[in-house]
């Protein structure tokens, strides 16, 4: 299956080079096999909503800085890369989830912290104080490792808009679960349904996007499907939509029983 357009999120731009086309266009590059009876615009469908092993790794880091004159308004977000390991046809296909060391209302463990947990390292943060550093080097040191875990993987998908009031760049959420969807015809959930715009009134092409609705922590029993209400470690700030050449429906996942790497946490020093 084709990698995730989504891989191509935060790399470098590149040269861009302007060409003369009456001069001719200065580069080749390989021939390849042409099939004109694809769709060279169909996309297949992310994944079905299950709990999937996934194997971890860092995808982005960086630090907020709401107010630049007022460090109480920092934080470190951190955008988790997690890539299917326990399905044939799916494998390799990624899912993001962000976290951060802003402590929620009320909240003395921020979800960088969180994650730690539920990466084994429980007893590491036991009676610790630590700083939003050094939990955010721990975390991203460990991601790293490439360790393995079991997400909960479902569909959602939403629109954007203008708020008239305030001119802020909104998202109207419309579907929140992959049951939520319109069938196939085909089969399966149609991830490319359309809508109608709740302000233009317009019709809005939509995308599904994968979302991580569940984080099974080392030692929680794995229940498939789970139904979870809250997404406990997911902020949601701007869709990335999912999407990878291929058929047009979603197929059943067959399991292939992966192996969880192991990770020494011995190695993780949390200062």
């Amino acid at each position: 299956m084709a990698e995730m357009q989504q891989q191509n999120k935060g790399k470098a731009k590149g040269e861009e080079v302007d060409v003369d086309f009456t001069k001719g266009l200065p580069w080749g590059g390989e021939a390849h096999d042409l099939d004109p009876e694809q769709d060279a615009w169909e996309f297949t469908a992310p994944p079905p909503h299950a709990v999937y092993i996934v194997e971890l790794g860092l995808f982005e880091a960086k630090l907020i800085k709401q107010d630049p004159q007022d460090e109480a308004t920092w934080y470190y977000r951190i955008a988790i890369e997690g890539r299917i390991r326990d399905s044939e046809e799916y494998n390799n296909i990624p899912a993001y989830l962000r976290v951060t060391t802003r402590l929620g209302r009320g909240k003395n463990i921020s979800t960088v912290e969180g994650a730690l947990i539920k990466l084994g390292l429980k007893d590491k943060l036991v009676g610790r104080k630590l700083t939003p550093k050094a939990s955010a080097e721990a975390l991203c040191k460990l991601l790293q490792k490439g360790p393995t875990t079991n997400w909960e993987i479902d569909w959602r998908a939403s629109y954007q808009y203008i708020d008239k009031r305030t001119g802020a760049t909104r998202y109207k959420n419309v579907y929140n679960t992959y049951e939520d969807f319109p069938d196939s015809p085909g089969g399966g959930k149609n991830h490319q349904p359309v809508c109608t715009n709740h302000i233009t009134g317009g019709r809005e092409q939509l995308e599904a996007q994968l979302n991580v609705v569940h984080w099974y922590g080392k030692g929680e029993e794995v229940k498939q499907k789970a139904k979870v209400t809250v997404n406990e470690e997911l902020e949601i700030e701007e869709p990335t939509p999912i999407k990878a050449n291929g058929q047009a429906s979603p197929k059943p996942v067959v399991v292939t029983k992966a192996q969880p790497k192991v990770v020494e946490e011995d190695e993780i020093v949390l200062e």
